[in-house]
This record gives structure tokens, sequence and C-alpha cells, in this order.
């Protein structure tokens, strides 16, 4: 039996996975929205709900202040872009329950960490996933993905839950959040089925009463109807575009409703501009700073930022964004951890480049990147590096991270990367060319592997680098041997000990 890839615990990433698999702490001045929350509650025993928008509808908070009303069991798993690998999203699920019941899921557990999965991979560990839930004993239990939209750029990922939610025992109902258009599921069968309850943009809208109270918030009297009609016509009810309208009201209170709503449209460019004007620039310089130096991390604790920024009173910083609504966080004390609002990231970033040039957020991208990797979180720092302006320092973090992913199993997760990176030259090039065969052949890609792995060889062969020619006619010979062509493998064989 081949033995299992062993992980190695990281403490920063443990706080990481925890943050994911915790309800989000409610903002200060969110609007209680009892009318949703009931039509949750009465829709609540269909095997999915989903809350569909784009950004800034206020699923996230509608979602965790239904995951706080209820008087059950809840797990909670906010997703981000690293999570778009399934046996990353296996473990975090298995993490997620264990948490109520830690001897759950013993079998799904063993697939996940299978060096080789199966045929049927995804599909089954969704089946043996649904099979450990109907086995739970106790209340019923909510499931909720969060950002479920990141994780469903993974095929593996939508057929894992589409055999799920097929199977999903009536002990465990599932709610989800999602950008438009909607997750690649098999919905419709759900909707033929009356499985399937979801709320969109049309009903995530702000209601004439909410903006009421609202409004009656800001300006300490009741509005007159005029009033609510201004804002309800220049927000269209989007709860982000009425956030940042009574924002900037309530900071500057002598500007008035009027002049305030006159320069508020809902459409992205001109929403970007009041962002920029009432928010963002009035924001005092280190917060400022502290924004935009963050912005580029989809998730950071407090240490994190104080390292990005230089601003040894970062926390404090940020839990004063928190009250304000622009950072959402997760936790508390030493273990809290932080994210921005995901409309806030889009306008920091296009407030960077319009004011320093459209590859002016590379070097906040690759300054991410050192500092992660100064923390020993070389992969979350692959991705930035990447994305930064340091080519060395991308294929750098790539030659450090390739062997675990292989050992673990995500070969995926690997290749993709691999796809993105910066050309380089020597024995780096070649190195990253092996490491994209070995990836190839874990995902049973044969025919490309072959050939992958035939490059490296002449290649090898050319230079003179026997160590390298050695790995190659290995990882060959294993493709070759699982493809029955035992005869090649003998011949391979023979050659070799005849070089030695």
């Amino acid at each position: 039996m081949p033995a299992r890839p062993v992980t190695r615990r990281n403490p920063r990433q443990e706080l990481l996975t925890r943050a994911k698999l915790q309800v989000p702490n409610p903002d200060v001045g969110t609007l209680d929205r009892p009318a949703l929350l009931e039509e949750l509650e009465r829709h609540a025993g269909r095997p999915l709900t989903l809350l569909t928008a784009d950004a800034g509808w206020g699923k996230t908070t509608l979602a965790a202040a239904f995951a706080r009303s209820r008087h059950r069991p809840v797990v909670w798993y906010g997703l981000l872009p690293s999570d778009s690998d399934l046996r990353v999203f296996g473990r975090h699920l298995l993490q997620g329950f264990r948490d109520g019941a830690p001897r759950f899921g013993t079998a799904f557990g063993r697939l996940v960490e299978d060096a080789r999965p199966p045929t049927r991979g995804a599909e089954l560990l969704g089946e043996v996933f649904a099979q450990a839930l109907s086995e739970l004993k106790g209340p019923p239990r909510l499931l909720v993905f969060d950002d479920l939209h990141t994780a469903c750029a993974s095929t593996d990922i939508v057929t894992f839950l589409d055999a799920l939610l097929r199977l999903l025992p009536s002990q465990v109902r599932v709610l989800a959040t999602s950008r438009t258009p909607p997750p690649p599921l098999a919905l419709e069968r759900m909707r033929v089925r009356q499985e399937l309850f979801e709320l969109d943009a049309a009903r995530l809208r702000l209601s004439r009463e909410e903006m009421t109270t609202l409004l009656e918030r800001a300006l300490g009297r009741s509005p007159l109807t005029a009033e609510l009609d201004r804002l309800d016509e220049a927000s269209a009810g989007w709860p982000t575009a009425v956030q940042l309208a009574l924002e900037a009201l309530h900071r500057e209170p002598a500007r008035g409703l009027d002049n305030v709503l006159g320069d508020l449209r809902v459409q992205d460019l001109e929403l970007q501009a009041f962002f920029s004007a009432e928010v963002y620039r009035k924001l005092e310089p280190a917060s400022r700073e502290l924004l935009e130096r963050t912005a580029v991390l989809d998730r950071f604790d407090a240490p994190l930022a104080t390292l990005l920024s230089g601003q040894r009173d970062a926390r404090a910083r940020l839990e004063a964004l928190v009250r304000r609504g622009l950072v959402r966080s997760f936790g508390s004390g030493a273990e809290a951890s932080y994210e921005w609002q995901g409309l806030v990231r889009a306008f920091v970033r296009q407030e960077v480049q319009s004011r320093e040039g459209p590859s002016a957020w590379q070097p906040l991208e690759t300054a991410a990147a050192r500092v992660l990797r100064g923390r020993g979180e070389s992969e979350r720092a692959v991705r930035h590096a990447l994305d930064g302006d340091d080519a060395e320092l991308a294929n750098e973090l790539l030659l450090e991270v390739a062997p675990s992913l292989l050992r673990q199993g995500r070969g995926g997760v690997l290749l993709h990367l691999l796809e993105d990176a910066p050309s380089a030259s020597g024995e780096r090039a070649a190195v990253l060319a092996l490491a994209r065969a070995d990836a190839l052949a874990a995902l049973g890609r044969w025919d490309e592997g072959e050939r992958a792995y035939e490059h490296v060889l002449d290649e090898a062969r050319r230079v003179g680098s026997v160590e390298r020619e050695a790995r190659a006619m290995l990882g060959l010979g294993k493709v070759l041997n699982l493809r029955g062509r035992h005869e090649f493998v003998l011949g391979m064989a023979e050659r070799g000990l005849a070089v030695a």
C-alpha cells in the first residue's frame, strides 16, 4: 500500500483555515433583515438554498445573520481562490464537521489523502461524503458555502457537489452564496423537484422600509417621502450604494442628502468615482496606506498587515475600519483575521492604477509575496509572485512549492501555476519542466506526460545532467508501465544499466 503523503502543519496556515471555518463577525450598524431571514427559515427544509448576486448585494451578511440565528450546529466554509482544488476543499470540509464530531468521515478522510485517487474520484468522494453525513448523530446541521463561485472554477468540485447534493441526507441542509451567473451545478433538476430555494439581486435589494430605517439613522429624524424617493432612484436598492451614500452623509452632514445623492450613480465607473471621492480620499493617510498594502490579500491577520504596512498599530486601525463596514472580521483577539469587502478591494486597485499607471499594482503583489514567503507561507506567496513584477521570485517560489504539491497529490494546482509562470532559463527551466511532466503524469494525462518526460530526457542528455536524466527516466518508466508498455520499460532499464 503506498504511503500517504505527510502534510506538515503550518501554524499560520491553520489560523487561515480556522478563519475560513468561522462565521463572520456581525458588522457594526448592519441592518436587520427579518423578512429575508423569515423567508430563509421558511424554506430551510429544502436541500439547497442559493443566494446569487453580484458583489455588494449583502449575500454574506445575510447568510451570516441566518447562521447566527440558527439554534442548530452550523458548518461555515468561506471559500477563497486557493480552495478550487478538490483535496484542499475536502480537507476543509472534513475539518469543519470534525469540530463537532471528532470521528467524522474516516473513510472520506482516507480518500481525500489518497495519493492515487480512484477513477470517478470526484464523484466517489461526493458520494462517500454524503454517506458520512448520513451517519451523523444529533440535531440537523446547516452547511454554508460562502463565495461558492470561487471553487466552482474546478470541474472536480462541481462533480463532487453534484454527487453530494444528489445524495444529501435529511439531517444536513446546504446554503450557498455565489456571484452571478449561478454556479454550474445541476440546478435545473433540483428546481423541478422543488429541492432548491433561490434569492437573487431582485429580492436582495433594499426595500422601501429598510431604506427608511437606514436613512432615519443617518439623518437622526424620519426621512421625507421625497428624500426616500431620491435615495431609491440613485441607489436602485443596491446595499453597497446606499452604504456609501450614508457613509458620506455621516462624515459631512452639512453637505445634505441632495448633494451626496447628486454624486451617486450605480454604474461601475461612477460608483468608483464616488467611492474614491467620498470614502477613500477621506480616510486618514495611515488607514489609506494600510488599505492599499493589504488589499492584494484574500484574507490576513494583524501581524501580516503590520509587516506589509510598517504600522505597529495596524490592529487598531483595522478594528476601526471594521466599525465603518469597510473590512470584515473573523474571530477575536490574537486569532482575529480580516477580509476587505470585495468591492473595496476592486475600488482600491482601480484607484492605485488610475493614479500610478496600469502596472502599479504589481509591486504590491510582489511585496505581499516576499512577506508571505518570509512567514513560511510559500504556497500563498506563489500566486502573488506570479501576479507581481519579479519573475525570478516567482520561479524560485514555484521550485519551492512544487515537491510538496506533488507529494500532496495536487498536481492540478501545480500545473495551473506553471502555466502562468514567467519564462525561465538554464537549470531552473529544466527543473520546472520536470515538475510539469510529474504533474501531468499525476493527473493521468499520460500522452502529454510522456512527451514532457521525453523532452526533459533529451535536454538532460544534451547538457549531461545525469541526475535529471535519471529522474526523467523514472517518471517516463512509471507512465509507460501504467499504460501497459512493459517492454519499453524493460528496454529503458537495459539501456540505463548499459550506460552505468
